[in-house]
């Protein structure tokens, strides 16, 4: 129980730092450890880890938001109109896919995790390092339906597999918008908090939330998240991503084939 525990603790340090340094990525962690370190059921195990990730990206947008009045951060400000509406759509998508999850199968939930994984890798492999100079053309003509779809096509991946979607997230508002990414990785962790709470409605007094799990893994992402977002000033994202990708390889195939085995042994 101790090791299971401090095993929790630790990949929920790492899970932060990612999200301080990266703005996303780090809750793809949150659900393979609580399947295969904390033996938690995958229904279950999706919605604790809405838990973890909403209060951890929270956290993080607030300090983000704190640093930024206090220190100044030109060109890294939140844009509101965008973030509202990615996350008006998002909150919707979220709590549709928590509640289609009820009907889809735990072994297909997984499998669609998985893939979402190794696509999420290969993306971060293929795309090319985003200029940090880039300016923001006119976001008060990007017609309000485009962050609206996108939102809610990530918020239902959120609902239902229990991802931030923060991997998708960043690259559709440097796509969509054109921000800096250091820009959108701020908007990000608002958008992944609003997503993963209205996720976690549609789970609650449908399927068990394993709050203390949770609990010792938001403690570790604290302290990640806070550590994160200090070394992220001077280090390129572009260098993590790979890195985190190629960790995203391992752990999609590892649970691709932990689940061919547990339906076919």
């Amino acid at each position: 129980m101790l090791l299971s525990s401090l095993s929790i603790l630790g990949v929920g340090l790492g899970t932060g730092v990612l999200l301080g340094l990266l703005g996303s990525g780090g809750s793809i962690l949150a659900l393979p450890a609580f399947l295969y370190l904390a033996h938690i059921p995958i229904k279950s195990a999706v919605a604790t880890s809405l838990v973890v990730i909403g209060a951890t990206s929270l956290v993080g947008a607030v300090l983000a938001k704190k640093r930024c009045s206090v220190y100044g951060c030109p060109g890294q400000e939140v844009d509101t109109r965008i973030t509202a509406l990615f996350a008006m759509g998002g909150v919707l998508g979220a709590f549709g896919g928590a509640r289609l999850s009820h009907y889809v199968p735990a072994n297909i939930q997984l499998l669609l995790f998985a893939c979402v994984m190794l696509g999420s890798a290969i993306g971060m492999l293929r795309r090319k390092a985003a200029n940090e100079a880039q300016e923001v053309s006119n976001t008060a003509s990007i017609p309000f339906g485009v962050p609206l779809g996108l939102g809610a096509s990530i918020g239902l991946l959120t609902g239902l597999i229990g991802v931030g979607g923060g991997f998708l997230i960043v690259p559709a508002l440097t796509l969509s918008a054109k921000f800096p990414i250091k820009r959108a990785m701020n908007m990000s962790l608002w958008i992944i908090a609003a997503n993963s709470f209205v996720g976690l409605l549609g789970y609650l007094g449908h399927t068990a939330v394993y709050w203390q799990t949770a609990l010792f893994f938001f403690m570790g992402s604290m302290v990640g998240m806070v550590s994160g977002q200090r070394w992220g000033r001077g280090l390129s994202p572009r260098r993590l991503q790979v890195g985190f990708a190629c960790l995203l390889v391992g752990l999609g195939l590892f649970t691709l084939v932990q689940n061919l085995l547990k339906h076919t042994g």
